[in-house]
């Protein structure tokens, strides 16, 4: 579903146009256009438009901000945020002073605050007091480039702060084969009184993987897609077993450290956090929740406007 979602906002917002630029849009007409190109694609799903009210003056002359929201049987499967004069429609403009994205800063403006129990969700504290009103959380990939940075500008923003509670959600995504088990390995470590965050993002298990992939396609003795993809999966099993054999070593008590790793009780944990993201639309990491706004992306201006709500 993600996927047909995703190959029609490329359509929309790139290929569709219609009417001729009208400074006052007719939503109903919008909406209508949007529906009959959705439809196309998937008949079940079906396209709202709302306007965004916003009060900005970089938004260009003529055009509104819009929020288009696509619904299958009743239950909402995606969302954009687009600006749109009635002729065509605009994924983001950029600012000329700090070549700042416009549709980031207005979709922050916009987002809904959603009322999260981290507990509900079995959400691990990794950083802050716990009793703090303030509550960020983190959704993540340990093998993300972007994951990282996104880790690195929050602890900076969080240091010394006694009034933020920081939660973690895992949201290995399907390019990074062994983040499910960075994801586990993290867990068990801080049920055992040890954070791997740092040690996790800075690891190199994507590299040996991906180096390992190219000595298997000059691998003379692979000589079809079945055998070079069995080989990838015993690799990735491979290193998945090296990443957990590694921090087993850290952990000071590898026996038990191996037993939570593959124990149902993270196991659980992690089927919580795949709820908590299907709950709250996340479908990309990093997403950093403010009290409750989501920023989806490193988006470094984004992000300490975000923080600098904080009260």
């Amino acid at each position: 579903m993600k996927k047909i979602i995703a190959l029609l906002l490329f359509g929309i917002m790139f290929v569709y146009s219609y009417a001729e630029a009208q400074s006052n849009v007719n939503l109903s007409s919008f909406t209508t256009a949007i529906q009959n190109t959705v439809k196309a694609k998937d008949s079940s799903i079906t396209v709202s438009v709302e306007k965004i009210d916003v009060q900005n003056s970089s938004i260009p002359k003529g055009f509104i901000f819009v929020k288009i929201i696509y619904k299958k049987d009743g239950k909402e499967v995606g969302r954009n945020y687009a600006f749109t004069d009635g002729s065509v429609i605009a994924q983001d403009f950029l600012t000329v002073s700090g070549t700042r994205s416009l549709a980031g800063e207005l979709k922050f403006d916009a987002a809904d605050v959603n009322k999260i129990d981290p507990k509900q969700f079995g959400l691990t504290l990794i950083a802050g007091n716990p009793n703090a009103k303030n509550v960020i959380i983190e959704v993540t990939d340990f093998q993300c480039p972007f994951c990282k940075e996104a880790s690195r500008y929050l602890h900076n923003q969080i240091k010394n702060r006694k009034d933020v509670a920081v939660y973690i959600v895992h949201m290995p995504l399907s390019i990074h084969p062994n983040a499910p088990t960075m994801a586990a390995v993290f867990e068990a470590g801080m049920l055992m009184g040890k954070n791997f965050e740092k040690d996790l993002f800075n690891s190199k298990y994507a590299e040996e993987l991906q180096n390992l992939a190219v000595k298997l396609q000059q691998d003379p003795s692979v000589t079809n897609e079945a055998q070079l993809e069995a080989k990838v999966e015993e690799a990735i099993k491979n290193i998945d077993n090296k990443i957990i054999e590694d921090y087993a070593a850290k952990s000071g008590n590898p026996a038990k450290f191996k037993k939570l790793v593959k124990s149902k009780e993270i196991t659980g944990q992690l089927e919580k956090h795949k709820a908590f993201a299907k709950k709250y639309n996340v479908e990309s990491t990093p997403t950093i929740f403010v009290n409750g706004k989501a920023v989806s992306g490193f988006d470094e201006p984004i992000l300490n406007k975000a923080f600098n709500s904080i009260k």
